[in-house]
């Protein structure tokens, strides 16, 4: 996954050389940490060549960190999920991954109750999310096809996501999806 600074010079060379590596899988965008809002006239620019050059997922760094346990020195900037739905909804042939989204955020961005359905190109990683039997609740709002599981190691503590696949309610197969199979059909082009 490469990340790229899309306001920054030469951010279009480097889109270039990622598409070109094959081990590349996602772009990888850090608006938290560089400071720029996902709908810079950049951002909307490096998000139309995505979309001309192929079914490359996008990943969008909502949240880096838990704001409780910041480290000192550590500055990022509050994305709003509406100015990410604004983004996706602008480019519907893209795939969004939506990292460190918390529970209420993540129904904002792809809840089917919010939306009246499925956001169709978003997808939301587990890091964050957190509630008692946090999968099985999860999907009472959200796709089970649009969950990938994540950890935000080592700002969050891993085990801690990986014990949200020991649900007693989610059956197995819908934790094999998000533990690895949405992932795999993601970086695959079979969405």
């Amino acid at each position: 996954v490469r990340t790229i600074n899309p306001v920054v010079a030469g951010a279009k060379k480097l889109l270039d050389a990622a598409l070109a590596d094959p081990r590349t899988v996602a772009i990888r965008l850090v608006p938290t940490l560089h400071h720029y809002k996902p709908f810079d006239e950049k951002v909307i620019s490096l998000c139309a060549m995505l979309a001309d050059k192929g079914p490359m997922p996008v990943q969008i760094l909502l949240r880096f960190d838990d704001e409780r346990h910041r480290l000192p020195g550590l500055n990022t900037m509050t994305i709003s999920p509406l100015d990410i739905l604004c983004l996706t909804n602008r480019f519907p042939s893209l795939c969004f991954v939506v990292q460190g989204a918390v529970l209420s955020e993540a129904n904002a961005l792809a809840g089917k109750r919010h939306l009246e359905r499925d956001q169709e190109n978003v997808w939301l990683d587990t890091s964050f999310l957190d509630f008692m039997d946090t999968l099985a609740h999860a999907t009472g709002n959200l796709s089970i096809n649009r969950l990938l599981f994540a950890t935000a190691e080592p700002f969050l503590y891993a085990r801690s996501n990986t014990l949200h696949f020991l649900s007693p309610t989610l059956p197995e197969e819908e934790r094999e999806k998000i533990a690895w199979r949405n992932a795999k059909n993601l970086t695959n082009g079979q969405h």
